[in-house]
């Protein structure tokens, strides 16, 4: 029910296991030919997912609604994980291995990124550039200092100039980004796929001494098979 795990699942030699998916899990290409889709993770057929019958459901609070995951807990033995840092993951990996009864299935994905996270922790002037990471346009919305996408920024020297603890995914104003005055501002490619044209439309009301970036929202935002490799195009950013 979460397409990050979807991609995990397929991409450590599980994808003949998965009897079905969101209509959002697009990774590996074509698996909709192969699984049943089971709607998207708002809105979730939840009569489809039960004629499944499957043994096991991936499932998160940020992607899928409570009651759709209470349902689902029901069905088949339920994996509920939200990491909200990049630093949870390695967690995330050991218990859902435990989940699938496969104890050392993402041994050597988690060794990877517990590596880069280590190389990055001796980083000198951490969070020596601040930035605002948009996720959404109208409104605009970006992500606060408590996601898992600031925290791959943050570990790579980056500082999330938003101080907002009350929401996840705070709204913006072109006026906020303005009296902020991030040294960079990230125009993510999902969920809103920004484009030039929006760069455009910005860019001649925020500060001079910022600088507006395109950034790929799947790796920044898709914990799992992905983290390791985020970690590692976040640096060369800097």
């Amino acid at each position: 029910m979460v397409p990050s795990l979807t991609h995990l699942i397929c991409e450590v030699g599980l994808r003949d296991y998965l009897v079905g998916c969101t209509n959002f899990c697009v990774d590996p290409p074509g698996l909709y030919r192969s699984v049943a889709l089971i709607g998207g993770t708002k809105d979730p057929d939840l009569l489809q997912i039960q004629k499944l019958n499957p043994t096991h459901i991936l499932a998160n609070k940020e992607e899928n609604n409570l009651q759709d995951i209470q349902f689902c807990s029901k069905i088949g033995r339920l994996f509920d994980y939200s990491p909200t840092s990049i630093n949870e993951v390695p967690t995330m990996f050991d218990e859902l291995a435990e989940t699938l009864e496969l104890p050392d299935l993402f041994d050597a994905m988690k060794n990877k990124l517990t590596s880069e996270i280590a190389s990055l922790k001796g980083r000198k002037n951490r969070g020596s550039k601040s930035f605002i990471y948009l996720v959404w346009k109208n409104p605009l919305m970006a992500a606060g200092p408590s996601t898992y996408i600031s925290s791959i920024l943050e570990a790579a020297g980056f500082k999330n100039i938003i101080d907002d603890s009350s929401s996840r995914y705070p709204k913006l104003s072109i006026q906020d980004i303005q009296n902020l005055k991030p040294e960079v501002v990230f125009l993510s490619s999902e969920p809103y796929p920004f484009r030039q044209r929006d760069k455009m439309d910005m860019i001649i009301h925020i500060p001079e001494s910022t600088s507006m970036e395109f950034i790929d929202g799947k790796l920044m935002s898709w914990f799992g098979a992905r983290s390791a490799n985020a970690l590692s195009y976040v640096r060369t950013l800097l």
